[in-house]
């Protein structure tokens, strides 16, 4: 799975971006055309050493910085949200329209105050860490169903129900035995079966939950846009504290059914 830019990677983007900006190649070009002649060569040492220096100079302005990381959270937006339509062929009507909705929220909260993130009560990194979790969410749903839909409980249940009879019928004591185990061997993987249904359901709760957040996420952008609230600290901004509550909450979710999932596969 992938993840919001890491410091590394926000770094590299940013030397990325300073090192193609116009002036950057100028200097680099200039630096290598003169360095190339004996006799001048100091001349192309000097600009491309300038060039070292305005493109370190670039990544320590906390302006070009703070563009820079915008920038690389809308190319991983953008990605994510190509993954989500190569996913939603394959999920369910009303995973795909819960997942769709997150994703215009954001859009619309964009639309709302563009250029004005401050008026925007949580941060993007937060918001798209949150699409990213629920993606992960919605393939491990489509593994659970795609695994139970695989199984037929109700041939379970007949099993159960034949070798219960056939115990009923057994008077040797080590075929007691043998059909005892068989018996709660079928009645475990039954209970699995139940698990991995509930699992399913409780990813459907989780993904509910964010939709319902994002919604009132952009209700509230709504009203700080048109004056009719203040924008509150965002520390202070109970729907920013309730992304990162969520953001933890389908963390957790997400890590508790790696067990329940290989739990399933090898059932």
């Amino acid at each position: 799975m992938a993840t919001v830019p890491s410091r590394d990677a926000l770094l590299r983007h940013l030397a990325v971006r300073a090192a193609t900006s116009p002036f950057s190649l100028l200097l680099g070009t200039t630096g290598v055309l003169l360095v190339a002649h004996p006799s001048i060569w100091w001349c192309g040492a000097g600009a491309l050493a300038a060039q070292g220096a305005w493109i370190w100079s670039r990544i320590r302005c906390e302006t070009f910085a703070r563009a820079g990381a915008q920038e690389l959270l809308a190319i991983q937006w953008r990605v994510l949200v190509e993954r989500l339509d190569a996913l939603s062929s394959d999920l369910d009507g009303e995973t795909a329209a819960v997942l769709n909705a997150i994703t215009d929220a954001h859009e619309r909260l964009l639309g709302i105050a563009p250029g004005e993130p401050a008026l925007l009560p949580a941060s993007r990194v937060e918001i798209t860490s949150l699409l990213e979790q629920c993606l992960s969410l919605a393939e491990r749903r489509q593994r659970l169903r795609g695994y139970l839909a695989s199984v037929q409980t109700a041939e379970v249940q007949r099993q159960v129900r034949q070798l219960e009879a056939r115990l009923d019928q057994t008077h040797d004591d080590a075929t007691r035995l043998l059909l005892e185990q068989a018996v709660s061997q079928k009645q475990q993987e039954l209970e699995n079966y139940v698990r991995l249904d509930s699992a399913i359901e409780r990813i459907d709760g989780q993904l509910v939950a964010v939709q319902c957040t994002f919604d009132n996420l952009l209700s509230r952008a709504v009203r700080l846009h048109s004056g009719a609230e203040t924008a509150p600290a965002a520390q202070d901004d109970p729907v920013y504290q309730e992304l990162n509550r969520l953001n933890q909450g389908v963390a957790a979710l997400d890590a508790s059914l790696n067990e329940t999932l290989n739990l399933g596969e090898a059932v």
